[in-house]
């Protein structure tokens, strides 16, 4: 989906979650994809891989915008539960390949931050949503 629902980016997120991980298209702080995996009281659970997000919060790049001091970022340095870092032992040899285990990919988006990273979504896509592909 490339357009804003009615009810809003994240309850569509929220609803295509049901199915499984949904690819986010995002705007800023940089043209980006990242992947939603929860929506807990309202903030955002995602995996990047990327680190955009990372980058963004910890001053930016010349590609990446600084959303430094925006309010609403946690990651896995900070708080490896809330931000649900996969454990080892999902991985089969007990270690995560790549920087699938490293802990600033994984975040909790609420606040300003989610908010700003809503309004400049460019798409929204679920490869599981019970009714077929939902891009």
């Amino acid at each position: 989906m490339t357009q804003r629902q009615s009810e809003g980016w994240l309850n569509l997120i929220r609803t295509l979650l049901k199915a499984g991980p949904v690819i986010v298209g995002i705007g800023a702080p940089a043209g980006h994809f990242v992947l939603a995996h929860g929506v807990i009281a309202g903030a955002l659970l995602i995996a990047d891989p990327g680190g955009v997000l990372y980058q963004a919060h910890n001053g930016g790049t010349a590609e990446i915008e600084n959303w430094k001091g925006k309010e609403g970022y946690l990651d896995g340095t900070m708080d490896r539960e809330r931000v649900r870092m996969p454990s080892p032992s999902q991985w089969p040899d007990g270690d995560a390949p790549g920087q699938e285990g490293d802990a600033r990919s994984y975040h909790l988006i609420t606040g300003q931050y989610l908010n700003d990273l809503l309004d400049n979504l460019i798409s929204v896509t679920s490869l599981t949503y019970p009714e077929g592909a939902n891009i």
